[in-house]
């Protein structure tokens, strides 16, 4: 599994909540349980995961909704299945980072909270 090039996001007052485009899965049951669910239909680009990132306190967050699981398939109805892959902390670190590059490219709320910092040492 691997991050795809696509990161959306939506911003509201306190949180970021990040959309991450992944890779197929390595794990054969999750792949196997989203090609159950679509069927011929299934596309192997169709994963993803989901990252909040708290304004205030700087963190980021993987799975926002605490549901236990890390990824999700998007069926060809448009619906979210959500499984647990179990992905390494070295991944959800450059998930973390692929955040932080858009935050600095898209948002300034890193460089706002960059300056607060070194404001307030």
């Amino acid at each position: 599994m691997e991050i795809d090039s696509r990161v959306d996001f939506d911003r509201f007052e306190d949180v970021i909540i990040f959309w991450i485009s992944l890779s197929e899965p390595t794990q054969s049951n999750i792949v196997e349980q989203a090609k159950r669910i679509d069927g011929n239909e299934y596309l192997p680009t169709c994963y993803g995961t989901c990252v909040s990132y708290d304004i205030q306190t700087r963190e980021y967050k993987l799975d926002p909704d605490e549901r236990d699981t890390d990824i999700y398939y998007i069926d060809n109805d448009g619906n979210k299945t959500w499984f647990l892959s179990n992905m390494s902390r070295q991944f959800q670190s450059e998930i973390f980072t692929a955040c932080e590059r858009v935050l600095m490219e898209k948002t300034n709320i890193y460089k706002t909270n960059r300056e607060s910092s070194r404001d307030s040492r």
